[in-house]
């Protein structure tokens, strides 16, 4: 008895010594800590010694558990032997001296992938190696590479073969579309994770050692090559090698140039699909940049992620976005042909943002417009709702007639919109949705021949959006494989059974590409815990051991979580068909749709926009047309070289975002610069001219720079500045004092002053707005008004907001704001709907409101000059137009009037007391003030260039003939007076005198510049011309004779023409130059321009885009354009 529980013991002691080895092994797996080792290992013999002592019932126990034990560990570290073995290669790079950046690790790592992993026990023997025998063993011979011919140089772009895509489940894509509205379900990834089919099995990973070499190197990559070559030799089978697109690319490069009896020739090359898939979503959002895409996507997702998700590098959240927007597009097409309602989103306030979602429908508004249509539905829904329980197959589903039915609406509808550019551009984005969901179906369900045939539907958006590197690499990708069954006849028959993909996991949906693969399972390895970059170091030698000890270290690993029963890995079920996730998408769902609803892209209307900012695109933007663009450019590389054809980027799509619509009334004039248009007058007319002065009547530029912009806009003015001369006269400050005060607030700079955050309802923004004024007591609110018409801001606006209108939004108290504000309020109906929500709010609360026709800044100025009368009164607000009109309007016998900023900020600001700031003033230059802010540039008038509104004040104070000439604005005068003093004035400010005229101080500036400037005469440096100052003369007096509340002016007659519906200002109506000098500084040439009939050749001049046929452009008489083509040619024929 004593001997049998003496074996017992002894066999415990072993099965503990085994289980302790393995949990050592398994903290080194994890930690990479040789002192947590040493340390376990020592408390464990102790333990061990202790546990030598126990009793009989243990040691039968422990005889028990050294059988399991020893057991499961040699069940589970076991070899390969695989039917089919592929190899991955990618860059390893870590910075090992975070410090300084020196001695950064560049290497090639290497797995090798067994499809199916079949393993057979083996043992492991116990050996202790040098390090030097360590490192020989995972030491890859560098080969050093050198061209052996030139045979890449004969590669062609062939022409592909046409076939079909072999997408057998599109109902199931459908169906899992359509059903969203009427059913909320689970996510199209977690619906396909439904389907079943034939696989090879789960796929076996395995470390190779790694090349210490630059992998963009070529000797690395062709030691890459032939260490491949050589690992499937030794396992006898065919080498298949993936890299991602710049290694691929080199890759193929070396094998096209080795010759024919080169051991590399047998080498399968694989172009890498999860970054040519990165690409792709790329693409898209190179594509819809500027439609609103990036503005939806917000609604969501923070606006950092967002521009990683357009670009392709946040992959898994573009997929789940782009996914989740085409539902809710489906969504609206199906709405609208069916009268469904669509599903909205309830968020009620901030706190229960976060809560479950509430699908809530409109009955009033869902129209049936035939019976049949609800079974085709309710037939289609229960379909889903069968299949998700198992009970239906996806053969029952092909065999339903009502998706058939249901797709040919959806292109009904679309026929029906083809002439409408905004609804063809979205169209084509859910094609290239639906291209992408093939290509992830393809790689998840190992189905080659959809691999290949969605990716040749990539290749026109490569070539639109300016990825050519992926277009050409793709297209000689796809050219091999379709010969691959000629030339390796055994490895297209594995690819088409789904070799050409890895699964890490047991199952049918499943697959991944295999450049994802190496990045899942090596790199992840290694930057993770127990990785190389994780304290175990990069050296030579620590590479090797942790390469070589990986695959068994990994084994005992799943070994003991076997053996305790714990799993540190992902469900079985779908991560996007739990709960959680199902609402979560649900919610963002139906945040898109609540969006896309007040801005549908399916309208009937011609042109094309940004639904959200309402920008219109430029006829030239062609962005819809991206597929088509994109065959004529591959159909142009049919045939040619692929070393010889070169990607010319003016074949590209042009984006919404590239061109938005064009805001000068002049755009062929204003794209020529002032600059060079200047100088080629000057230069022209030394040879025609004697007196020269004559010609600066005229502007001699394509716009009068002196004031306006090389855009065609109007010089904007720093107003500020004005009020910041008038504070530096004299003592103008105010200190509070224990008076209660009335408090008049401007609106306009109210509704700057509050954020608004997404998710709130307008009724808690408009909350928010009370809060922030309640505590001032008696207080009256002005509001600007926002009319649908022209009005002389216009141009202000269109500068400010770059061409952005905003959209329509219908809202109430409980809409949920989920876009941005500058984008909302952008659009005057959206602005003045919301100021009425807010009056009314305020009135609820004992606020008094105003509400102006137009422009607020004169009623603003009268409310607090009024309420001044009677009562001590604080003006709230920001505009120097305030400032300048309460001087204006005040009387000195009225009480305490205060100006202060209506802001938080924390530097010290100007309080103004506006009787001190009057009597610093002093009456005669208040009466004159709205005439200083007008000709030096305000709002509605440019700023005079080189003239500011700190000298204009002060020759304002010093003369009394400035002051005299001011007075002709104040009152109603005759058109001829207001020209005339206005030209007067500006010729005073710019240092002549007022007798001699803007046109002759123009050319006594000019020639006194040559005599004394060392640098270039600037254009925009010199005085306007009279009939320049003519136009800002009379939009000065219009804007005066509005402060002032003079009569009625047309602004048509006042400097001002309409144009596309809005009010813009009149530069000149004069010729840019005599037409002498207009008829030689261009030509209007029918041939070259190679001979001296060409009057630029003939006057020493380079044509350029004023010229009447060759617009410069395509003539022997212009150099510049070569030297920009050559660049063009020389950055996008890279690769």
């Amino acid at each position: 008895m004593a001997s049998e529980n003496d074996q017992h013991a002894v066999s415990s002691r072993k099965a503990l010594k085994v289980a302790v080895s393995a949990l050592c092994l398994e903290v080194g797996f994890q930690t990479a800590e040789e002192s947590v080792i040493e340390t376990l290992t020592e408390m464990l013999e102790s333990f061990l010694m202790e546990l030598g002592r126990s009793t009989q019932a243990f040691a039968e126990l422990a005889g028990r558990t050294e059988g399991i034990m020893t057991d499961v560990i040699m069940a589970l570290i076991e070899m390969d032997v695989q039917e089919m073995d592929e190899f991955v290669a990618d860059n390893v790079d870590h910075n090992i001296r975070s410090l300084d950046g020196f001695g950064t690790f560049h290497g090639m790592g290497i797995i090798s992938a067994s499809t199916p992993g079949i393993k057979t026990a083996r043992a492991v023997p116990r050996t202790n190696p040098s390090i030097k025998e360590i490192t020989a063993l995972a030491k890859i011979n560098i080969k050093f590479y050198k061209e052996q011919s030139n045979s890449f140089r004969q590669l062609k772009y062939e022409v592909l073969k046409k076939r079909e895509m072999g997408n057998e489940t599109w109902k199931l894509d459908l169906l899992s579309k359509i059903c969203w509205p009427l059913k909320l379900s689970a996510s199209w990834s977690a619906i396909m994770h439904k389907t079943s089919g034939s696989y090879p099995g789960q796929s076996n990973i395995t470390f190779l050692p790694m090349i210490d070499l630059n992998p963009s190197d070529e000797s690395c990559i062709y030691t890459t090559l032939h260490f491949v070559c050589k690992e499937a030799k030794k396992n006898k089978c065919t080498p298949i090698l993936t890299f991602d697109q710049p290694l691929y690319w080199k890759a193929m490069t070396i094998l096209q140039n080795e010759p024919t009896t080169s051991s590399l020739k047998c080498l399968v090359l694989k172009l890498g699909g999860f970054h040519a898939e990165m690409s792709f979503v790329g693409s898209i959002g190179y594509l819809m940049s500027g439609s609103g895409l990036m503005n939806i996507f917000e609604t969501v997702y923070a606006s950092t992620a967002v521009s990683h998700m357009l670009s392709g590098k946040a992959i898994a959240r573009a997929v789940r976005g782009h996914f989740l927007l085409d539902t809710a597009l489906t969504a609206l097409i199906l709405s609208d042909i069916y009268g469904i309602p669509v599903p909205k989103i309830d968020v009620s306030s901030e706190e229960n943002e976060d809560e479950d979602c509430t699908q809530t429908y409109d009955n009033s508004k869902v129209q049936i417009h035939d019976t049949c249509y609800t079974e085709e539905f309710s037939n289609a829904t229960d379909l889903l709702h069968l299949f998700l329980k198992g009970d239906v197959t996806l053969t029952d589903i092909d065999q339903s007639n009502a998706l058939n039915i249901i797709r040919d609406k959806i292109e009904e509808f679309r026929q029906s919109r083809t002439k409408h550019r905004t609804a063809k551009l979205w169209f084509q984005y859910m094609d290239m949705i639906c291209i992408l969901r093939d290509f992830i179906k393809a790689e998840r369900t190992g189905n080659w021949h959809l691999h290949l045939e969605s990716l040749k539907a990539m290749l026109p958006y490569f070539t639109a959006s300016g990825h050519n590197l992926y277009a050409k690499s793709a297209w000689i990708y796809l050219n091999q494989m379709e010969c691959l069954k000629g030339k390796n006849a055994e490895v297209a028959a594995l690819f088409e059974r789904g070799y050409h993909v890895i699964r890490r996991t047991d199952q049918y949906w499943a697959g991944i590409s295999s450049d994802l693969a190496i990045e899942q399972a090596l790199m992840r390895s290694i930057k993770t815990t127990g990785g190389l970059t994780r304290g175990r170091g990069m050296s030579e030698s620590q590479r090797a051991l942790w390469i070589l000890s990986m695959p068994d270290c990994a084994e005992v690993n799943n070994a003991m979580m076997s053996f305790t029963g714990t799993k540190f890995c992902s469900s079985d079920q779908h991560k996007e068909d739990g709960v959680s996730r199902q609402k979560r998408d649900t919610k963002d769902t139906m945040i898109f749709t609540s969006f896309l609803q007040e801005r549908n892209p399916f309208v009937e209307e011609e042109g094309m926009r940004n639904i959200e900012t309402g920008v219109s695109a430029t006829s030239d933007v062609n962005a819809d047309r991206a597929k088509d663009i994109g065959l004529s450019i591959l159909k142009s590389m049919e045939g040619k070289c692929v070393s010889e054809y070169t990607f010319k980027r003016k074949y590209q799509a042009i984006t919404l975002q590239d061109k938005p619509i064009c805001v000068n009334s002049e755009p062929e004039m204003a794209s020529i610069d002032p600059q060079l248009l200047f100088q080629r007058f000057i230069v022209a007319a030394d040879s025609i001219y004697e007196d020269k002065s004559e010609i600066f009547a005229y502007e001699l530029s394509s716009q009068p720079s002196s004031m306006f912009d090389s855009s065609g806009f109007m010089r904007p003015a720093s107003k500020s500045t004005l009020a910041d001369a008038i504070w530096n006269l004299g003592d103008c400050s105010t200190e509070y004092t224990d008076t209660v005060y009335s408090y008049v607030v401007d609106g306009g700079s109210l509704m700057h002053k509050i954020p608004w955050k997404s998710g709130l309802t307008f009724g808690e923004i408009c909350k928010r707005y009370i809060d922030s004024i309640k505590c001032y007591g008696s207080i009256v609110v002005v509001f600007d008004g926002y009319v649908s018409g022209p009005d002389t801001k216009d141009a202000m606006h269109l500068k400010r907001t770059k061409g952005i209108f905003g959209t329509k939004v219908t809202f109430t108290e409980t809409t949920p704001f989920r876009s941005k504000k500058e984008l909302f309020l952008a659009n005057n109906e959206n602005k003045q709907n919301f100021i009425e929500m807010l009056s009314r709010h305020m009135h609820l609360n004992g606020i008094e409101t105003k509400h102006a026709s137009a422009d607020a800044d004169v009623l603003i100025a009268k409310t607090a000059v009024e309420s001044a009368i009677s009562h001590p009164t604080i003006l709230l607000g920001e505009d120097t137009d305030l400032l300048v009109l309460l001087l204006y309007y005040n009387n000195f016998g009225s009480m305490n009037l205060i100006f202060k900023p209506n802001h938080d900020k924390k530097t010290k600001s100007k309080i103004w007391d506006i009787n001190k700031t009057k009597g610093v003033l002093g009456q005669n230059m208040c009466k004159v003030l709205p005439i200083i802010h007008a000709i030096s540039g305000c709002d509605t008038t440019s700023k005079l260039y080189g003239v500011g509104k700190v000298a204009t004040l002060k020759k304002f104070i010093d003369s009394q003939i400035l002051k005299d000439l001011a007075e002709i604005f104040l009152k109603g005068s005759l058109v001829e007076d207001i020209i005339n003093a206005g030209e007067k004035i500006i010729t005073f400010l710019y240092g002549g005198a007022p007798i001699e005229g803007l046109d002759v101080l123009r050319y006594k500036k000019f020639a006194n510049r040559v005599l004394t400037c060392k640098e270039v005469i600037q254009i925009h440096t010199l005085p306007p011309t009279t009939e320049t100052a003519t136009y800002h003369s009379l939009r000065t007096y219009l804007q005066v004779q509005t402060w002032i509340g003079g009569e009625e002016i047309d602004p048509c007659n006042f400097g001002w023409l309409l144009a596309n519906g809005r009010l813009m200002p009149i530069k000149t109506k004069k010729q840019p130059a005599p037409q002498r000098l207009l008829s030689i500084i261009r030509c209007n040439c029918k041939t070259n321009c190679d001979t001296r009939r060409c009057t630029c050749r003939k006057h020493g001049l380079e044509c350029n885009i004023s010229c009447g046929e060759c617009r410069g452009q395509s003539c022997m008489n212009s150099m510049h354009v070569d030297i920009n083509l050559a660049a063009d040619e020389l950055m996008f024929d890279s690769s």
